[in-house]
């Protein structure tokens, strides 16, 4: 199972390691925003 959470949100991210998810370091996500009204990130 995977879970999507922003880096920045630290409540989410503790509550989910807490659960036993663990960070995944050899992933990247990729989008292409179609609507320039919303942010597309770091």
């Amino acid at each position: 199972m995977f879970g999507l959470v922003f880096k920045d949100n630290d409540p989410a991210n503790s509550f989910w390691e807490e659960q036993g998810y663990s960070l995944r370091t050899n992933l990247n996500y990729r989008n292409k925003s179609l609507n320039e009204d919303i942010p597309t990130g770091d």
